[in-house]
């Protein structure tokens, strides 16, 4: 199954460069699509976090995973009725090799944006409804991300110290 990620900096204006010693690739996305209408009207700069690795089939292969029987708990998300819509929230993996260096990553965006804050949405193929949670500190949503409690296809906003 193929997963992709970005990673919104709200509020940045223009790329800066910085230093990426992770092994993790981070590129722009220029464009934006309307059926996002949410991040459609977010201000920021929008980015795309793949792997280096040439053999990989797919962006973020061996980084991230899901396990498809492991929906969320439904109480969360209590005002989506639709199970078919429920059975696209699963809980986004992070593999060992790479967890440090997705959360340098998360940090190094964070830090980017002029109100430290960014907007995460992992997610694959069937997850079109455009479900939100946040504010979440960075600490919180890693410790979250840890235990497996952020969900694919849902748009994580995180914010850092100010």
């Amino acid at each position: 199954m193929a997963f992709d990620m970005s990673i919104i900096v709200v509020g940045q204006k223009k790329e800066l460069g910085f230093v990426n010693n992770t092994k993790l690739n981070i590129s722009t996305i220029s464009e934006k699509s309307l059926e996002e209408k949410f991040v459609y009207n977010v201000n920021g700069i929008r980015y795309w976090i793949e792997t280096y690795d040439e053999e990989s089939v797919f962006p973020l292969e061996g980084v991230i995973d899901t396990d498809f029987d492991k929906t969320m708990v439904p109480n969360h998300y209590s005002w989506i009725t639709d199970p078919e819509i429920l059975e696209n929230i699963t809980p986004i993996e992070v593999s060992m090799d790479y967890l440090e260096d997705f959360k340098k990553v998360i940090s190094i965006l964070i830090g980017l944006s002029p109100v430290k804050m960014v907007i995460i949405l992992a997610r694959y193929q069937g997850g079109d409804t455009e479900i939100i949670q946040g504010p979440i500190p960075y600490k919180k949503y890693i410790e979250m991300l840890e235990k497996q409690k952020i969900p694919f296809n849902v748009y994580s906003i995180v914010k850092g110290e100010i």
